[in-house]
């Protein structure tokens, strides 16, 4: 059972979901897949965030942080958590559902032109 979306004060993504329920029809697999790479690059997007704050702090030396440094270092770390928390599950659907295989094998007879 996926996981209930929850609320993200970060860049919006999809949650991934099994089923749509607003119209009652299956998500794809390929939808499921896209959701999953958006998660992915919000992830190393907050990471990327995060890493350059900690550097700008390190680079201003010795002493008490920034209170507008220390604000966007608490954000980035709750956001940070709460993508490393959901990513996993995700993965696990995606693993379960065969969606990562299926985009293997996809990608393959792409590049061997049979599709």
């Amino acid at each position: 059972m996926s996981r209930p979306a929850t609320h993200r004060t970060y860049i919006p993504v999809q949650a991934v979901r099994v089923s749509d329920p607003v119209n009652a029809q299956p998500v794809s697999s390929v939808e499921r897949l896209e959701a999953f790479k958006s998660e992915v690059r919000t992830y190393a997007k907050l990471r990327r965030e995060f890493q350059s704050l900690t550097q700008h702090i390190a680079d201003q030396g010795h002493g008490p942080i920034a209170d507008e440094d220390r604000e966007e270092l608490i954000v980035l770390s709750r956001q940070l958590f709460e993508a490393e928390s959901i990513l996993p599950a995700q993965a696990m659907i995606l693993l379960g559902n065969g969606v990562i295989d299926r985009a293997i094998e996809l990608i393959t007879l792409e590049n061997e032109g049979v599709i």
